[in-house]
């Protein structure tokens, strides 16, 4: 064999083990290439999995603030019904009054029925409050009641100007009021 045959010969070899490399690195590749491709699809599998948990726990969000929303719209309901009942309500006015003068006390009723179509008088009360000097003061007082529809035009304005008269003429420094919603029947 000649040199250059034998050249020749020795550069096939390293060209057929550089085949044999590269088709061994094709393989590996492949190989490397199939695993990357399984890890994609558990990975893929894995994110479905957790978004489909993650839209089912939206979904279940979604259901509890809509059930909420219902409640509430409910409650609203409810309470607006109730507020519209307590308009057609009547009104429990009670005036407290100083008991020292019985005569007072009537003209003070008859004011009231003439303001409000009645009064009733509640005799033996006793009214406590607390001085400037942090002394407990204990008074007799009447509670003259009555009873009016609440939508009454000016009712504020009639309340305040009864009170005023009330504290000239048993000369007080304020007069205590309440008023609160009823209903009330006669039977």
């Amino acid at each position: 064999m000649s040199l250059e045959t034998a050249d020749l010969q020795c550069q096939i070899n390293d060209i057929d083990l550089k085949i044999q490399e590269i088709e061994e690195a094709i393989e590996s590749l492949k190989t490397e290439r199939k695993q990357t491709e399984q890890e994609i699809q558990d990975i893929t599998l894995y994110l479905d999995s957790e978004a489909k948990s993650v839209r089912m726990e939206n979904d279940n969000r979604i259901h509890n603030l809509y059930t909420l929303l219902d409640l509430q719209h409910d409650m609203i309901q409810k309470l607006q019904e109730r507020v519209e009942n307590l308009e057609g309500t009547d009104l429990e006015i009670m005036f407290y009054v100083p008991t020292h003068d019985t005569q007072k006390i009537d003209e003070v009723a008859n004011m009231i029925t003439t303001a409000f179509g009645g009064a009733t008088i509640i005799p033996n009360n006793k009214g406590l409050w607390e001085a400037d000097n942090d002394r407990v003061v204990v008074d007799d007082i009447t509670i003259i009641q009555t009873v009016v529809k609440k939508d009454r035009t000016m009712l504020d304005c009639c309340i305040e100007t009864i009170a005023q008269r009330i504290k000239r003429k048993f000369n007080q420094e304020a007069v205590f009021v309440t008023a609160r919603p009823i209903r009330a029947r006669l039977f």
